[in-house]
């Protein structure tokens, strides 16, 4: 429950929530596919160990990232099977996993076959899984592992120290974590290692651990290390840590001072972590987007619910002039409120390419456009978009026909 609460306000889970990018969902495979084992050591009903395998097996076509949870998961339920349970058990159940397991996997076998067609596409020397993984074999084995434990010593100091540079995940190069969570983690950690149930404590240290290798390999440019879209898989123990942290400075609170005094105290740094987190995504993070967080695409989108009826059609006669590719057509088009017919696939360079009447062009500088629709705007209606704060972002045209 307390790491449900506190993975809730976290920058970390906040700005891939809103992202709207699919990664999203491999905290929730993991999480899953964790619970489902845990059940299973538990109750050792043999519907907890397929459903574990199921949700792992997502892990094949979600990102690269994720391709090693169903093979992590199998390996270590096969491990539990033969070193906990008798032999005969042990054996169905093993060969049931495997069942399950290949189920998952078929799927992918014709996915990379289709792939890998002559050693191209994504699984190829260039293409975007092998390229963070073939060249790790002409590597010599002294820079092999200089590599792999510098990247290892960046992912691990990525909690407290220094954290992914992108701006667009992250308050760029801060800790992932906040100070206070920061400390928790490694409170969490130390109990967790004391902690007496041994089969959870080994199972959540080796999530961490092996979860994190798609993001250590030594192919991986210097830049991209460390890199807390590969690591998302992490932050349902992460967190889980974070909590078992908190819980444990209550736990020694009550025994010294009472459970009034230690509730309180727990109240207020939630509190604290709280507002850190929310004032980091809100004002940090949010200030070091691209234009201090201009988002054109909003003023533009905005400006059309408001002032232009929906029967205009929208063209885009150019785009992409803001820092960082901004504004897209696509975004502008999403971000509407209102529907009416939008033409985003295609930027319009000339007359002859105006369909529908009446319509709307966005452009953004005034002399080029001019110049191209010379022969259809001269009874044009221009109007001009601007930011709250008077920023100007764009022109419009109104053509009745």
């Amino acid at each position: 429950m307390i790491t449900m609460l506190i993975s809730s306000f976290s920058l970390w889970l906040l700005i891939w929530s809103r992202l709207g990018n699919s990664q999203i969902i491999i905290p929730a495979e993991v999480a899953l596919s964790g619970f489902f084992l845990i059940r299973y050591f538990n109750g050792k009903k043999i519907r907890d160990l397929i459903l574990s395998l199921l949700t792992a097996s997502f892990g094949w076509y979600t990102y690269p990232q994720t391709f090693i949870l169903p093979v992590f998961i199998f390996i270590f339920l096969l491990t539990y099977q033969f070193l906990r349970l008798k032999f005969s058990p042990a054996s169905r159940q093993s060969s049931l996993a495997l069942v399950v397991f290949f189920i998952g996997l078929l799927p992918m076998l014709f996915i990379i076959k289709n792939q890998a067609k002559g050693m191209a596409g994504n699984f190829g020397q260039s293409g975007y899984v092998g390229s963070k993984v073939l060249p790790v074999l002409k590597m010599k084995k002294g820079e092999f592992f200089s590599k792999l434990s510098v990247n290892m010593a960046k992912t691990l100091l990525m909690f407290n120290v220094r954290g992914d540079n992108s701006f667009r995940v992250n308050v760029s190069k801060a800790p992932q974590l906040d100070r206070i969570s920061g400390m928790l983690l490694l409170i969490g950690l130390v109990s967790l290692i004391r902690n007496h149930r041994r089969l959870v404590t080994i199972f959540i240290l080796l999530t961490l651990i092996v979860l994190l290798l798609p993001s250590l390999s030594p192919a991986i440019p210097d830049i991209e290390i460390p890199n807390n879209a590969r690591t998302i898989g992490i932050i349902p123990s992460v967190y889980l840590l974070v909590s078992l942290g908190l819980w444990q400075l209550f736990l020694v609170f009550k025994k010294l001072t009472g459970r009034k005094f230690a509730s309180v105290s727990g109240a207020i740094l939630l509190s604290m972590t709280v507002y850190l987190n929310l004032n980091n995504y809100f004002m940090t993070y949010a200030h070091g987007l691209p234009e201090n967080n201009l988002g054109p695409s909003r003023y533009i989108a905005e400006f059309l619910d408001k002032k232009i009826t929906t029967n205009y059609t929208l063209y885009f006669a150019e785009c992409c002039w803001g820092n960082y590719g901004q504004p897209e057509p696509k975004g502008i088009a999403y971000s509407l409120k209102k529907s009416r017919p939008v033409d985003y696939s295609r930027l319009i360079t000339g007359c002859s390419d105006l369909d529908y009447f009446p319509l709307a062009i966005v452009t953004r500088h005034e002399d080029k456009f001019k110049n191209e629709f010379t022969a259809c705007i001269s009874g044009a209606r221009q109007m001009k978009i601007y930011s709250r704060d008077g920023i100007f972002i764009s022109n419009l045209y109104l053509l009745e026909e």
